[in-house]
């Protein structure tokens, strides 16, 4: 479409000429141009032709005016475009203000202006109040005006937001360099410490060095058991200058711990101490010091181990095997309480080898049980008189005795004749059944004691009854293990026959009936 004013054509979609302004539908205005004349007038009249090019200079000439309008707004357009985005860039890509302060903070701190780089970091924290960074270089600022209390909240601050004092390790060798030198060596360790775990380097070294004089200002102190925590920490660090020191120090330090836990009836502990004292520098004497703790457990097999240990250290000292006799044939005595005669016999044989001068039972009790009768409310010792072997028993009596321990006397004694003149000889591997009872006080340190031929063969520690007619065991519960086979027993031929028609009276053995009828 042809612009009616310009002579500009158009695509049929625009209404408006973007040259003029003149709208396209419409034809032109009287007082802008002449009207349009038809071909053969222009040919008639050829001297309009110079009315023409007036007009077309003009039209030219509007057409760059509205040109260079329209290319001047552009040019601003793009002008402000371009200023707006440069502001957001720069207002974009500008630090955050506690970046700023912080760089500027930690610039004074390499200056040595800790006063000005302490405001600074103020300034920054109370912007972002959790950054570890800022904590950090302000804490350094504290040390460096002796605030160290302040030091140390920045510090844990720091540790709480997930970062600590990995991430300035010489901030935490100076921090404990300072409370070294005030004696406050935990809050030291504190800092050092996840640092030595984390393998920073000669971190390990400075731990070390600082657990050692921890340790001995403890130690000198009398606080053992923060001395231990030091310098078991130092030999598991195993650097420092004074990690040689280690074992030395620990050896004295478990045997003190351990004469200071006795004391306090901590058996458990001294034990461990004392173990712990044996692996670093075994002795006799530590052996056998934990043997007798262990034999005061009832841990006889433990204590056992221990005293072979300190006699293999001691050359074979008489006393020692006395000792450990003592504990074997204790030891084989519980054995055959519970049914394993066996190996029970077998811990006598071992006892008698360490000591000459002990002589081996030529008899055994075993399955023995000491406890209080539920019908009756009588104490009982009952077992089993056993015959290793291999010489035949002509004769045997025991005898049970309640014994007060408190007062050192004998409450009531019973005994009973298991082999006699009237019974035949008790054979090798034969066993013969005995049951003693009597009654059973309401009072402490009570203990039954079993003698056979009238010598002591074994106490059993009671407990006191206190609710009555109960039936606890007094003795540990006995695992008697599989039955010996019963073994027949001859008749009696030295036994009269009883005088008939005579009472029988309850409660007497066969031993006891026959002297009855021999009197």
């Amino acid at each position: 479409m042809q612009c009616p004013g310009c002579g500009l054509y158009h695509p049929a979609r625009y209404d408006q000429c973007v040259s003029c302004g003149r709208k396209l539908n419409e034809s032109a205005a009287p007082q802008d141009e002449e009207p349009a004349v038809s071909n053969y007038q222009d040919e008639a009249e050829p001297e309009q032709e110079d009315d023409d090019e007036p007009r077309a200079r003009r039209r030219k000439t509007q057409s760059s005016q509205k040109g260079l309008s329209k290319g001047l707004g552009l040019t601003i357009a793009a002008g402000i475009l371009l200023a707006s985005a440069g502001g957001t860039y720069f207002f974009l890509s500008r630090p955050p203000e506690s970046d700023r302060l912080l760089s500027e903070g930690q610039k004074q701190l390499a200056n040595g202006q800790f006063a000005f780089a302490q405001k600074t970091l103020e300034q920054a924290m109370a912007i972002k109040p959790s950054d570890p960074k800022i904590l950090l270089s302000l804490a350094r600022a504290y040390v460096g005006t002796d605030q160290v209390e302040k030091a140390w909240t920045c510090i844990s601050q720091a540790q709480q937001s997930g970062s600590g004092v990995m991430s300035d390790p010489q901030l935490s060798s100076d921090l404990a360099k300072y409370y070294v030198q005030r004696n406050q060596y935990a809050r030291a360790a504190e800092l050092l410490r996840p640092l030595a775990q984390q393998n920073v380097p000669h971190k390990k070294t400075e731990l070390s060095d600082l657990d050692a004089l921890w340790g001995d200002d403890c130690f000198n102190k009398g606080d053992t058991t923060q001395a231990l925590k030091c310098w078991e920490e130092i030999k598991n660090l195993a650097e420092g200058s004074r990690f040689n020191e280690a074992d030395t120090r620990l050896a004295t330090i478990y045997q003190k711990m351990s004469n200071e836990l006795l004391a306090k009836d901590d058996v458990d502990g001294a034990l461990n101490c004392l173990n712990n004292l044996n692996t670093i520098a075994p002795s006799p004497q530590t052996f056998e010091k934990v043997a007798d703790l262990y034999a005061k457990q009832a841990k006889l097999d433990l204590a056992i181990d221990q005293l072979r240990r300190a006699i293999k250290l001691g050359n074979g000292s008489k006393e020692l095997n006395r000792k450990l006799a003592g504990l074997l044939s204790r030891r084989g005595k519980e054995l055959l309480d519970s049914g394993d005669t066996e190996t029970g016999y077998a811990y006598l044989q071992q006892a008698q080898g360490f000591d000459n001068g002990m002589k081996l039972p030529s008899v055994a009790l075993r399955s023995i049980n000491v406890a209080v009768d539920s019908l009756s409310g009588q104490l009982r010792a009952s077992g089993e008189a056993w015959n290793p072997g291999p010489n035949q028993v002509s004769g045997l009596t025991v005898r049970a005795e309640l014994f007060d321990t408190q007062s050192s006397q004998a409450i009531w004694s019973k005994e009973q004749k298991l082999v006699d003149e009237f019974v035949p000889p008790l054979q090798a591997k034969e066993s013969k059944a005995f049951d003693l009872s009597g009654p059973m006080p309401n009072q402490e340190g009570l203990e039954m004691r079993i003698y056979l031929d009238g010598s002591l063969y074994k106490s059993y520690p009671l407990k006191s009854q206190s609710p009555a007619n109960s039936a606890p065991h007094l003795a540990p519960p006995i695992n008697r293990g599989p039955e010996p086979s019963p073994q027949p027993v001859p008749p009696i031929q030295a036994t009269p026959n009883p005088t008939p028609g005579a009472p029988t009276q309850p409660g007497l053995t066969p031993e006891e009936r026959t002297l009855r009828d021999l009197e």
